[in-house]
């Protein structure tokens, strides 16, 4: 049995005063002695492990509100075009209509590859 103590400080929520870990020391890093769980090597690992996955979980949250942002951005854009199809259908010929209707798939097929541009460049210099 190891005849040192670990040396981390231990605070409880009954005491203001701090008291020194009562388990036996394993390891000594720059002169002071701690067991497994205070072993400052391993609370590093493990706080980088726990970052990890925390740092995961923040992208795949950030990436699904940068695509929500992005749709808010572009549903102005997506009505007028609607709207514009609507005032189409309703106030011109056939001919002209499907002729309007050709325009307005090329407006929509622009902005929804610029959607997906600005959720590109968003989703990248968010990765960083």
């Amino acid at each position: 049995m190891s005849e040192h103590r670990c040396s981390e400080l231990m605070f409880n929520r009954n005491s203001y005063r701090g008291q020194t870990c009562t388990r036996s020391a394993t390891v000594e890093r720059e002169g002071k002695w701690y067991c497994k769980q205070h072993d400052p090597v391993n609370v590093e690992e493990r706080r980088a492990k726990r970052d990890e996955k925390w740092d995961a979980e923040y992208k795949a949250r950030n990436s699904q509100f940068i695509k929500q942002n992005t749709a808010l951005k572009y549903h102005e854009k997506l009505v007028d075009a609607l709207r514009n199809l609507l005032h189409a259908y309703t106030k011109i010929s056939s001919e002209k209509f499907h002729e309007s209707l050709s325009d307005l798939m090329c407006d929509a097929g622009e902005v929804l590859r610029e959607i997906d541009k600005q959720t590109e460049k968003r989703g990248s210099s968010n990765d960083t």
